[in-house]
């Protein structure tokens, strides 16, 4: 079966957290960053991909930074979208929420790494953070770190039952 295309094709770039000599957010820094990749036409940026920053920063820290990428990102074509990378799924689902308050509809997850998931944890997992937010896309970062790689076969599978499964990075 078929699978119809879910996110365009598109280049989506990374946004970095930068950090002063004191190890504070540098807000002025990263907006300039924000700005001249929009001004460069890339209008899918995300943050807290595969640099792994999401672990590295504190709840405040994160809330901080997603607020101000939420308001530079306002604007018609632009889609930004906010990487939920844990441990714990609580936090995963708190920072989701966060997210969400401020505006952003694009997710990029992966699978909690603290152990290999069996098949019915994996799934559940996927149901579990993209069921209840149906008018958002959720990609899937398919990585080692997490002690499980999907197959393709898996994705099609769970993009079957989760509809807002917008696709996989690998």
């Amino acid at each position: 079966m078929a699978v119809e295309k879910r996110y365009p094709s598109t280049i989506l770039a990374t946004v970095c957290i930068p950090w002063d000599e004191t190890y504070s957010f540098d807000r002025q820094l990263f907006c300039r960053q924000v700005d001249l990749l929009k001004s460069r036409g890339v209008h899918h940026l995300y943050l807290f991909g595969t640099a792994g920053e999401g672990y590295g920063v504190t709840d405040r820290q994160f809330e901080e930074i997603v607020k101000v990428f939420a308001r530079e990102m306002q604007g018609q074509d632009l889609h930004p979208m906010v990487g939920v990378i844990s441990l714990s799924f609580a936090t995963m689902v708190e920072r989701i929420e966060y997210a969400y308050a401020q505006g952003i509809r694009d997710f990029q997850i992966s699978l909690p790494s603290w152990g290999a998931l069996s098949d019915n944890e994996m799934r559940e997992f996927f149901h579990r953070v993209c069921g209840p937010y149906p008018d958002c896309r959720f990609l899937a970062y398919n990585l080692m770190r997490t002690k499980r790689l999907l197959s393709v076969g898996e994705f099609i599978s769970l993009a079957e039952e989760i509809p807002n499964l917008g696709g996989a990075k690998f």
